[in-house]
C-alpha cells in the first residue's frame, strides 16, 4: 500500500509538471504565427506532446522501478488516485468530479490507460529479452 501511494505521488508530480511545461510551450511555442493560424489544432495537440511525452516516459520508468511485482495493476491503481486527485479541486460533488474527469479525458487517457499500458509493454519487451539471454 505504501508503494502505491508513492506511485500515486509520483504522478502527481509528473501530471503537475507537465502541465506547467505545457503551459510554457504555450507561452513560448516552438510552432510560427502561421502554422498556429492555419493548423490551430494539429499545433495544440503537438504542444502536449511535447510536454507530456519527457514526464510520461520518466514516470514508466520509474514505476517500473518502483512496483517489482504487479506493477501493471499497482500502476493502475496509481494513476486512477491520480487521476481522481488531479480533477478533485474543482469539484464539490461526485457529479462535478465526472464533468471534470470528461473534460479532461485527454488527461485521463494519459495516465490511467496510457501510463498502465506503457508500464505493461516495457515489462513485455524486458522479460522477452530475458527469455533471449543464455
Amino acid at each position: 500500500m505504501l508503494l502505491v501511494l508513492l506511485g500515486t505521488v509520483l504522478g502527481y508530480v509528473a501530471m503537475v509538471v507537465a502541465i506547467y511545461a505545457w503551459g510554457l510551450i504555450a507561452v513560448w511555442s516552438p510552432f510560427p504565427r502561421s502554422m498556429w493560424a492555419s493548423h490551430g489544432s494539429f499545433v495544440t495537440t503537438a504542444s502536449a506532446g511535447l510536454a507530456f511525452a519527457p514526464f510520461v516516459a520518466l514516470l514508466v520508468f520509474a514505476l517500473v522501478a518502483l512496483f517489482k511485482e504487479h506493477a501493471v495493476a499497482n500502476s493502475t491503481i496509481s494513476m486512477g488516485f491520480v487521476t481522481l486527485i488531479g480533477n478533485a479541486p474543482g469539484s464539490h460533488s461526485p457529479g462535478e468530479l465526472l464533468a471534470s474527469i470528461t473534460d479532461a479525458w485527454w488527461l485521463t487517457a494519459i495516465f490511467l490507460i496510457g501510463v498502465p499500458l506503457l508500464v505493461w509493454l516495457l515489462q513485455t519487451l524486458r522479460s522477452n529479452q530475458r527469455l533471449e539471454r543464455p
